[in-house]
């Protein structure tokens, strides 16, 4: 860990029917944060049972609620409201899936942008696809669920690097977010470096399925829908790619990844906005009371044992 930076990574992750994945998930990044705060968000699977086993071995990973089909955006908004109690303005809050793995120089980057003085990063997302290839031997018996034993790294070699979104932002005391969205609000300062995400939505054909199933059939708020319409695609099939597609490269699990041309530029910073931002946020705090619990009752709300004492 940098010297630059003493405070600490705080994980908020929503899972959904990721037990194919999700121990190997978990493992990787509980080595990566100070603390992991996971909500199960309707699995049908034993995606909570697994963040319970892991747990025992990793106890700042922990398994705050199961939840019943909200948005991945209510979950993050209301856990953070929970908890922001208990982090100070050293530490940064990160936003991952039950998919996703951290890249390992994540603490390098957050010391980079802590000293740049930014509130928000983004992030660069490998996002690994299913090729027809490979859906193909799925059928033919080639590949099949026991396969599932084997790293999911190994398994799904082609990505692409074009996505980038806010995925972390600093714990300070005028943060606002009172709304159904991504990220909070009022975030003004983006960090010149982005975390580095590797994302597995697709992993094998089973597990394709059920996604589709589950998307098809849940009830979702029609603003979600139209802001995210890639969650929900005509059939399980639309969602394999070409073997020819020329956007997908092969990864070697040693080299760096390769960022699509297409990759939007991280915008530049506005400490105008930032100083506005500011002013406006703690008048807004001062006025209205910002803690509405909705999902969580007092009760569930525990103090959490980081690995780093309180910031006093």
């Amino acid at each position: 860990m940098s010297s630059r930076f003493n405070g600490r990574l705080i994980g908020m992750m929503t899972v959904c029917n990721e037990a194919d994945v999700l121990e190997e998930v978990l493992r990787y990044n509980a080595r990566i944060f100070d603390a992991l705060l996971v909500v199960d968000n309707g699995s049908d699977d034993s995606s909570a049972d697994i963040v319970a086993e892991v747990h025992n071995e990793f106890d700042h990973v922990i398994l705050v609620k199961r939840l019943d089909r909200k948005t991945a955006e209510q979950v993050r908004c209301y856990l953070w409201k929970c908890f922001r109690s208990v982090a100070c303005e050293k530490d940064w809050w990160v936003i991952i899936d039950g998919d996703e793995f951290l890249d390992p120089g994540a603490r390098d980057a957050v010391a980079a942008a802590h000293q740049e003085g930014a509130d928000h990063m983004f992030s660069w997302h490998a996002n690994f696809y299913y090729k027809r290839s490979e859906y193909e031997a799925w059928l033919s018996g080639q590949e099949s669920e026991d396969d599932r034993c084997r790293s999911i790294a190994e398994r799904r070699r082609w990505y692409r690097m074009h996505i980038s979104v806010i995925r972390a932002f600093r714990a300070l005391s005028w943060i606002r977010w009172d709304r159904e969205t991504g990220v909070p609000v009022n975030l003004a300062i983006p960090a010149t470096t982005p975390l580095i995400f590797r994302h597995y939505q697709y992993r094998d054909w089973a597990q394709i399925v059920k996604r589709y199933s589950v998307r098809a059939t849940r009830e979702y708020p029609e603003w979600f829908r139209q802001a995210n319409p890639h969650w929900f695609p005509d059939s399980p099939e639309s969602m394999i790619s070409s073997d020819d597609d020329p956007t997908l490269r092969y990864w070697d699990l040693c080299s760096p990844f390769v960022v699509d041309p297409q990759m939007p530029p991280i915008p530049a910073p506005s400490w105008l906005r930032a100083i506005a931002r500011k002013a406006r946020s703690r008048f807004y705090a001062l006025t209205h009371n910002n803690f509405r619990l909705k999902y969580f009752a007092p009760e569930d709300v525990r103090l959490i044992r980081f690995q780093k004492p309180v910031c006093e």
